[in-house]
């Protein structure tokens, strides 16, 4: 990648990192974005929420209780498109952690040995096995950014990251949004309101 898309690319990093510290620090800002953009504000936060490095924002949870918002008028269906969607909000945040470990040496210098270790065994796990551990790590609780930084160093295809990091954060923001619909829904029922 040539210098121009290179200094593109670190100035936003650093403007996403100082809007994600804006949310750590007001976490009424999500909610804020949500009832005021609807989708569009469900995706900045996602994106945002995502693309921070080694310090977990609660994305999952704002997904969770934005499952009862019917955005698109079509009733049951709505988790599964606002999936589909997210995933790419999702998928947008986690690149940060690919593009600090394509160009970044000096973050890394500043890694925990704990975070260095593991840092270094899902490289060892991407060089055996590709997609399936950037899929599976997006997928699950697993620190994302580790994956995202091992397949930066490793120079992993932007692309097949892109793809398997997408498949992974869809499916898991659908299921959370199907869990956040049945359960609110259920409650509602239950306690009549």
């Amino acid at each position: 990648m040539d210098k121009k898309i290179t200094g593109i690319a670190l100035a936003a990093i650093i403007c996403i990192i100082g809007i994600a510290y804006l949310f750590i620090n007001n976490p009424d800002l999500a909610n804020n974005l949500v009832l005021q953009y609807g989708v569009a504000g469900l995706f900045i936060a996602t994106v945002i929420g995502n693309a921070t490095i080694m310090f977990p924002v609660p994305v999952d949870i704002l997904l969770f209780l934005s499952a009862q918002i019917d955005f698109f008028k079509i009733g049951i269906f709505t988790p599964l498109i606002l999936g589909l969607i997210l995933g790419i909000a999702s998928t947008i945040g986690e690149s940060t952690s690919y593009i600090v470990g394509y160009y970044g040496t000096e973050s890394l210098e500043q890694m925990t040995k704990k975070q260095f270790s593991m840092l270094d065994e899902a490289k060892k796990k991407i060089n055996k096995h590709g997609g399936i551990i950037v899929f599976l790590g997006s997928f699950t609780p697993f620190p994302m950014d580790i994956i995202g930084l091992a397949a930066g160093i490793l120079k992993y295809d932007y692309k097949k990251f892109f793809v398997f990091c997408y498949l992974g954060k869809a499916v898991r923001a659908i299921i959370i949004l199907y869990a956040g619909y049945y359960s609110l829904t259920a409650v509602r029922a239950f306690f009549g309101f």
